[in-house]
């Protein structure tokens, strides 16, 4: 039937909208209930068909390329693709008429109501338990309810200020919930995401469609965060405060946290002192209004719930009793996350608001009840079990799909803690138009839909993020277990308003902020990483074309030059014992298996692939700070990255091995260029400079030291010069100043002295000096701090050097001690500058691999 429909789809006849109808094989949302297609649909289908297959499947080709280079990504902890899994979206959207989304509106609006009294009542009188509306047992035995939590206010009258729900069309043709999520609701941003993209490459979908927009609805979310501000302010400080980069949504949290104008943080960038609560900024601590919460209950203070959390506040919920801070949405709002309340939301509705629920769940049994728990043994073959808490982490089981022995186990853990368990009806949802590897077909689908609470009460995204199953037969929609998302269009009868996706950010933006102290170290680290990598692939690249003269696979005694580059090579990576071996005198054999290893290892300190992994990791944590231009250089790395893994697995020839480090090395610089240029100018791009710098000096003073500082004979002494100043790139300014002599005192003119060659020891440290001062100090203006003084130390020492003390070498070893002794000094100065600038600025948070051990007696001739 698949092969069917790719081959017709383009035909005139039939019609896409017929051939598609053949599909269908349950419920459809492109069905009336009399079987003719709903306008919207018919007009989709229409489009669909006047763009057809081939161009449709070019369309979604660009989708994922486009959401690959914006990294977009949807994180799961036991993918093999780790943190750059992509999100995945269908192209073809799912459509609600704008009729039937007012009623589904309207039931949202009083779910969240709803939701509401019941989170102020359970932490509140507990009216709902008093006079049994809710059994005890049920709230009690959840972990979601936290007894810290009693009388916890934030201000105005919505404690539940984002609710978000899970919908779909069950068998009856109603739109029902499916799931409620109330503690750090996820979706608004991948929603947004998806309308942006589907919008800018597939508008030939929207002819004759009229969508209603999603930004707009980003505004309200400001507006209500406004009104419940635990003092009034013009201009409040609010925080997004995210897991980490490890986290499952983190791109959405880096998105929202961007779009809305507010403060990406982490836990660890937040102290709760005086009563207040802090961000740790690089030059000063800066009380926080608001936080908006995107960490679950059980982890936002350690002091309070789960002493073991690395990813909360000490001390948040002593402030928010104050009513110092405002958190969003508070602690506590899990416990509405509780499965086994479906059974008894109706009857809650009914006491609360004196009404049914507009938008009915899905038939429940609770186990805790001798009834239900009977009704739910007997029929476990043809009920879905859950458990009623999502912290659990218990999949949901099918009776259908269990064996005898299974059902008799799941009989036995339900009899064992009954109030731990729901059974849910299995029933089918309704299908929509989906684009599968084998065409155009049917797939089950839900939406969750967004509902923020404001003026007058809860407002509703017209739209939301929908998620179509992989297979036919599946209603496994997550996309933790492969589920592919869609854009969801509430179709008008008339053109909407047209409404940008981006917002004033003179309206949303904070203030005067300053850097997070995580913020600041990242991007330090950052750009320390990448001149890394660049350093050690050229380096190696320089030894693999000394090695081409030579032998490919083997080094013989007689070639001291290459010997004392691989050794080189060890000293730069910090890789020991490397190619130095104990007592330093054997010459070093078949060194290819320690220069791939150098390149391609993960696990191996200092190598090309553990470098990048470093630097993709520091990425990600300062996302919010780096540019989609940025992002999309960072993808063509680890394009090339996995090409070079390639060619090392396959033991390709140095020459391949040198064509991707040269691509690497440039993207390493156009990714350094491109943030440098992108990046704004406060602080942050200060000190992602000064990393650089560091880096690079700490780079170049280990190569001198290893090349430069013992005299070779001959044509060796000739190579290891030349070698210095091609890793140095200044191998043609030497050329034209000295012609062809190849003199020590003349190579370290240019290496060490040279302040107009960006390389040399002297331009560094003029630049660095440069940008230290334009960073905020301690101290009053004119007064030098420690890292300016180590600096300072640094020029002073470098100055009073001269070439004829330098050069002076002890004729018995051929060692230029003075040499070794200055690169020394300085490299120990440089050294602790780094651990200087994390004792002043950084929040001690990240575990870096320092060279400070090059200048810590590493081993030497």
């Amino acid at each position: 039937m698949e092969k069917k429909n790719m081959s017709l789809i383009e035909q005139e006849s039939p019609s896409l909208a017929e051939l598609y109808r053949s599909l269908v094989v349950s419920y459809d949302e492109t069905l009336e209930k009399s079987g003719e297609f709903k306008p919207a649909w018919a007009q989709l289908l229409t489009n669909l068909q006047r763009l057809g297959l081939p161009q449709l499947e070019a369309r979604h080709q660009e989708i994922i390329r486009q959401l690959k280079e914006n990294g977009v990504t949807y994180n799961v902890y036991d993918d093999p693709q780790g943190l750059s899994r992509a999100w995945q979206i269908d192209p073809i959207p799912l459509l609600i008429e704008e009729q039937e989304w007012q009623t589904i509106s309207a039931g949202l609006k009083q779910r969240a109501e709803l939701l509401n009294l019941m989170l102020l009542d359970l932490f509140g009188e507990r009216r709902l338990i008093r006079d049994k509306v809710l059994p005890p047992e049920l709230i009690y035995r959840h972990s979601g309810f936290l007894r810290e939590c009693q009388q916890l206010r934030i201000p105005g009258d919505y404690q539940l200020v984002i609710h978000a729900a899970d919908l779909a069309r069950g068998p009856d043709g109603r739109i029902w919930v499916l799931s409620d999520r109330t503690q750090a609701p996820s979706g608004m941003g991948y929603a947004l995401e998806n309308r942006s993209v589907v919008s800018n490459i597939l508008p030939d979908l929207y002819e004759h469609i009229h969508v209603l927009p999603v930004a707009e609805f980003l505004s309200h979310f400001h507006e209500s965060i406004l009104k419940i501000l635990p003092h009034a302010k013009e201009d409040p400080f609010i925080v997004y405060l995210t897991p980490g980069p490890n986290n499952e949504t983190y791109f959405e949290h880096s998105y929202l946290s961007s779009y809305l104008g507010y403060t990406l943080v982490q836990g660890s960038d937040l102290v709760a002192r005086d009563g207040y609560v802090w961000l740790r900024c690089i030059d000063r601590l800066q009380k926080v209004d608001v936080i908006i919460r995107r960490i679950d209950d059980l982890y936002c203070d350690p002091l309070e719930f789960n002493e073991t959390s690395m990813l909360g506040v000490a001390g948040l919920i002593d402030v928010m009793r104050r009513g110092n801070v405002t958190v969003v949405n508070p602690p506590g709002c899990s416990l509405l996350e509780n499965r086994g309340l479906f059974a008894f939301m109706n009857a809650a509705s009914q006491y609360l608001l004196q009404e049914d629920l507009k938008l009915p769940t899905m038939a429940t049994w609770w186990c805790g009840q001798p009834k239900e728990l009977s009704f739910v043994l007997d029929n476990l073959d043809k009920l879905v079990i859950k458990k009623i808490d999502r912290s659990d982490h218990f999949k949901r089981v099918y009776g259908k799909e269990l064996s005898k022995k299974a059902l008799d186990e799941l009989k036995r853990q339900i009899k064992a803690t009954p109030f731990e368990f729901v059974g849910h009806e299995d029933v089918s949802f309704s299908a929509v138009p989906s684009l599968t590897e084998n065409g155009i077909d049917s797939r089950m689908a839900a939406v969750r839909c967004f509902a923020m609470a404001g003026k007058g009460g809860y407002q509703v995204m017209p739209g939301g993020l929908s998620r179509r199953s992989v297979d036919k037969e599946s209603f496994s929609v997550s996309n933790r277990y492969g589920g592919i998302s869609k854009d969801t269009w509430v179709v008008s009868g008339h053109d909407p308003e047209r409404h940008s996706l981006s917002l004033s950010t003179s309206m949303f933006s904070n203030k005067e902020v300053s850097l997070p102290s995580r913020s600041a170290e990242n991007l330090f680290w950052l750009a320390r990483m990448t001149d890394r990598g660049i350093a050690t692939a050229n380096f190696i690249h320089i030894v693999l074309e000394v090695m081409n003269e030579y032998s490919r696979t083997a080094v013989a005694e007689e070639d001291p030059a290459l010997q004392e580059l691989l050794k080189a090579l060890t000293h730069l990576t910090g890789s020991y014992p490397g190619f130095l071996d104990d007592d330093d005198e054997a010459p070093v054999l078949h060194p290819l298996d320690e220069i791939r290893a150098l390149v391609g290892d993960p696990r191996k300190l200092g190598s090309i692939t553990f470098s990048l992994g470093a630097l993709f990791n520091s990425a990600i944590s300062v996302r919010d700070h780096l540019s989609l231009e940025s992002w999309r250089v960072m993808d063509l790395i680890k394009e090339a990255q996995e090409q070079l893994q390639v060619a090392i697995d396959a033991e390709s020839l140095i020459f391949n091995i040198q064509q991707k480090l040269r691509e690497i090395i440039t993207l390493l610089f156009t990714f350094y260029g491109t943030v440098t240029e992108t990046m704004p100018q406060h602080a942050g791009k200060l000190l992602f400079k000064i990393g650089k710098i560091i880096e690079r000096i700490l780079n170049s003073i280990a190569i001198i030291r290893s090349v430069l500082t013992f005299q070779q004979p001959g044509t060796a002494q000739h190579t290891l010069f030349e070698a210095a100043l091609v890793y140095h790139n200044s191998l043609t300014n030497y050329r034209l100043r000295y012609r062809s002599s190849m003199e020590l005192r003349y190579v370290l003119d240019t290496l060490l002295f040279s302040s107009s060659l960006p390389y040399s020891l002297s331009y560094q440290l003029q630049k660095l000096s440069k940008h230290l001062d334009a960073l905020p100090s301690p101290l009053k203006k004119g007064r030098l701090n420690a890292a300016q003084k180590l600096v300072l130390s640094s020029i002073t020492t470098l100055q009073l050097s001269d070439l004829e003390n330098l050069t002076e070498k002890n004729r018995e070893t051929g060692f230029y001690e003075n040499l070794d002794a200055m690169l020394h000094t300085l490299g120990e100065s440089i050294s602790q500058l780094s651990i200087t600038l994390t004792e002043m600025y950084f929040n001690h948070t990240l575990e870096q691999h320092s060279f400070s051990q090059l200048f810590n007696d590493p081993p030497r001739k």
